[in-house]
């Protein structure tokens, strides 16, 4: 897989996803000095692993016994620590692997049944859970359209979901 086929395999995945095992750390890769390579790690985020893709294209890399490689769209990539030969390319495969393993992080807040005679409905971002702690001052008709306030407020609310330093962001969806 090429570094423009990752960065946009990458671009494609829940940004907030963490995986057990991804990558980070480009260097050039010892086997081919001229190729990349990214060392394994542990609990990554993608959005993390698509910034260490990012900061390799088009930078330049000492190889392992000297001479100097600039990583471009075109360059093939690898899985390997710095300084061993070994490891395995990242292919389509591989990264369908990693990026199955993720688990997003739980998002703040929950929709709520307004009390009174009507049947409404509001939507919090609650403490307890890890949001901001802002309730919507206004209660609509359905459920769908609370959950649709929610979605909107999570995009720009400022809580960090616990073990993240990432805001939250996304949907209640998937």
């Amino acid at each position: 897989m090429t570094l423009d086929e990752l960065l946009t395999a990458l671009g494609h995945a829940d940004q907030t996803h963490v995986l057990p095992n991804g990558f980070n750390n480009p260097h050039s890769y010892r086997g081919y000095y001229d190729e990349l390579a990214f060392e394994p790690a542990e609990n990554i985020s993608v959005a993390d692993m698509a910034a260490a893709g990012w900061a390799a294209m088009d930078e330049t890399f000492e190889g392992y016994k000297g001479g100097q490689f600039t990583m471009t769209g075109d360059t093939d990539c690898w899985l390997s620590f710095e300084g061993w030969a070994g490891g395995e390319p990242i292919t389509t495969e591989l990264l369908a692997r990693l990026l199955a393993a993720g688990a997003r992080p739980t998002l703040p807040g929950e929709v709520f049944q307004a009390p009174g005679n009507h049947v409404h409905f509001g939507y919090r971002c609650s403490t307890e859970t890890g949001g901001c702690g802002y309730e919507s001052p206004f209660h609509t008709r359905t459920e769908a359209a609370a959950q649709q306030g929610l979605d909107g407020h999570r995009a720009t609310c400022t809580a960090r979901p616990a073990g993240t330093d990432q805001p939250v962001t996304g949907t209640s969806g998937a």
